[in-house]
């Protein structure tokens, strides 16, 4: 039986188009509508498996009506279109109830296999960062990949991750009377760091730096990068005046991840913040050293301290 989707669009020419695509991948267009009442009532009469409803609407907020139709007692899926980012571009989006979105989840961000209680405290973390991590996206709330969490719908679901999801169903961390923002990751290199070194925003008394001791089993727990002089100077030119001579640590967290740090170039000294220092070098984590090798030896200039040298860190750069 072929999948029945409700159009909604107050723009005939999307309708058309959209019809037309719908067809070609074996689903029946139902009903089309080009307000929110009109789609509540086309919903009623049809039952449509799937609703496609522009974020834009007349009468209502496309998202608004998502949900009104996401809790009709046959729970219809919603899928959030808008063309409001570049002409001719189309922007798709998955509306559905939060224990939903987070069934989708779980099995992404923790493997199947894994213990009932692991998988339901995966479930709590993802419904309570759903409920707080929104990006304010164009007609969405979170992104479907790591900048917010992994979901990959229903194809994705399993057995074991679904009763993990039922058994905790509307279960959320909450910490002075609201839902905490639960922060989560693959690897810690055995410890965590405060909010405040990561997004360099307030403290938040939940969110700080705790020593993770079960995290040598990661394959990321300890890390090496080797870089040559000169793409570790292309890779930094941005932040960087000329070619790198050092780099110097200024402050690290509690991890110790670094903070801030001085990079001394050939033309001058400029300061880069830890995460940039990452995302330019292509780095697993900001807790790292440096260490400059000649013929494979170490030598002098690859890092100076600001303050006392901290333990050992999981990763290394090398050049």
């Amino acid at each position: 039986m072929a999948l029945s989707v409700l159009l909604v669009d107050d723009d005939p020419t999307f309708l058309s188009l959209a019809e037309r695509i719908i067809k070609t991948m074996g689903a029946e267009v139902v009903a089309t509508a080009d307000d929110a009442n009109g789609a509540l009532a086309a919903a009623n009469t049809t039952r449509a498996d799937v609703a496609v409803v522009d974020v834009g609407l007349p009468d209502r907020e496309g998202i608004d009506l998502a949900y009104q139709l996401a809790a009709l007692p046959w729970s219809p899926r919603v899928v959030l279109v808008s063309t409001d980012s570049d002409a001719g571009s189309l922007n798709t989006i998955d509306a559905l109830p939060v224990d939903q979105y987070v069934k989708g989840v779980i099995p992404n961000e923790s493997p199947a296999s894994w213990p009932q209680a692991a998988l339901r405290a995966q479930a709590v973390a993802a419904r309570s960062f759903a409920l707080t991590g929104g990006v304010g996206g164009n007609g969405f709330d979170l992104y479907s990949d790591t900048r917010s969490q992994v979901y990959k719908g229903l194809s994705s679901e399993t057995a074991a991750t679904n009763q993990a999801a039922e058994a905790t169903k509307g279960q959320v961390v909450m910490y002075g009377g609201k839902i905490a923002e639960t922060f989560f990751s693959a690897c810690s290199g055995g410890h965590t760091e405060s909010v405040q070194n990561v997004f360099f925003g307030p403290p938040i008394p939940y969110l700080v730096g705790v020593p993770d001791p079960y995290d040598g089993a990661c394959p990321l727990h300890s890390w090496q990068l080797k870089l040559s002089e000169s793409e570790i100077s292309s890779k930094l030119g941005s932040y960087l005046d000329g070619a790198l001579k050092r780099v110097v640590v200024t402050q690290r967290g509690v991890s110790p991840r670094i903070v801030w740090a001085k990079l001394y170039g050939t033309g001058g000294v400029t300061k880069i913040r830890g995460d940039q220092l990452e995302s330019a070098l292509g780095a697993y984590s900001s807790w790292m050293n440096f260490q400059k090798l000649v013929n494979g030896k170490a030598a002098g200039g690859g890092e100076a301290e600001g303050e006392p040298s901290p333990p050992a860190p999981p990763g290394g750069v090398g050049g």
